[in-house]
């Protein structure tokens, strides 16, 4: 019957633009539908349109996960960036600590004092012996320490002197408990000493009464040090930075040239930062 009313296999309804334009190409300019609608038989309840959302819905999920994972991805680059960095500034920080303890404690024991920040162990120690003969021609030898309060010290490496005292004082009071201990393999056990505690610290020092420097510096490091903790709450490029110009300004010391001036223009130096080297 379609056939009778003039239509054709793959050409659509109603009347063909003339001209010699094929079928096809006046389908494609003029839009018209070359195929009939596809019958689509519902099988749930839902209404008209609404698999088109539900399919919507799902794609845009489907970006917004993509686009989250490819997110994570990136502060994940970026996270594991700025922990490197800060690994590595810390750990420059800490070099640059012990040079300016050092360069500090040449310039203090230059002038001719003795000064010590830790049981015995520091580069900042300065023994002087007094020799004195005794009555059977032996000498003894009275070494004369200066202590420096910790809170004394530069905030620029204050914190370097008490991780290392810590330390110190760690391994000490394993060494005291071992040695307190009566047992076949202490054969001399350390006895328990007097310790007035109404006595103030300088008051102890100046009776000598057998004050270790370790239990002076022990009660040091009890104390709470606020400039310490503001200190240390800077971020580590900024604490960096001050004890690289501390070490410029006051030794005439290039912390990234790791060499030291003779003047202060040091001349030579291409700059402070890191990057100008």
């Amino acid at each position: 019957m379609m056939a009778k009313l003039g239509f054709k296999p793959g050409q659509a309804l109603g009347k063909s633009q003339g001209g010699g334009v094929s079928d096809q190409e006046s389908n494609s300019k003029s839009g018209a539908r070359a195929e009939p609608l596809n019958l689509v038989f519902k099988e749930d309840r839902g209404g008209i349109g609404l698999d088109s959302e539900k399919k919507r819905k799902f794609r845009e999920e489907a970006e917004d996960a993509v686009k989250k994972v490819k997110q994570e991805e990136g502060d994940y680059r970026d996270r594991v960036r700025i922990e490197r960095e800060t690994r590595r500034t810390e750990a420059q920080f800490h070099a640059a600590q012990k040079v300016a303890e050092r360069l500090d404690a040449e310039a203090e024991t230059g002038d001719g004092e003795t000064i010590q920040t830790k049981c015995g162990k520091t580069p900042t120690e300065h023994v002087e012996e007094e020799s004195e003969e005794t009555t059977s021609g032996s000498k003894i030898s009275q070494p004369k320490v200066k202590v420096k309060p910790t809170l004394q010290i530069n905030i620029l490496y204050r914190g370097l002197v008490r991780e290392r005292e810590e330390k110190e004082r760690s391994i000490q009071a394993r060494h005291q408990l071992q040695t307190s201990l009566p047992s076949s393999f202490f054969p001399n056990p350390r006895l328990p000493g007097y310790d007035d505690p109404t006595l103030e610290r300088e008051d102890k020092v100046a009776l000598d009464n057998n004050t270790d420097i370790s239990t002076i510096l022990e009660q040091e490091l009890d104390e709470e040090d606020p400039e310490l903790d503001e200190f240390n709450a800077l971020e580590p490029s900024e604490r960096l930075d001050r004890i690289v110009q501390y070490l410029r300004e006051t030794h005439h010391y290039c912390f990234w040239c790791k060499f030291r001036y003779e003047t202060g223009e040091m001349e030579g130096c291409p700059g402070v930062t890191e990057e100008d080297h």
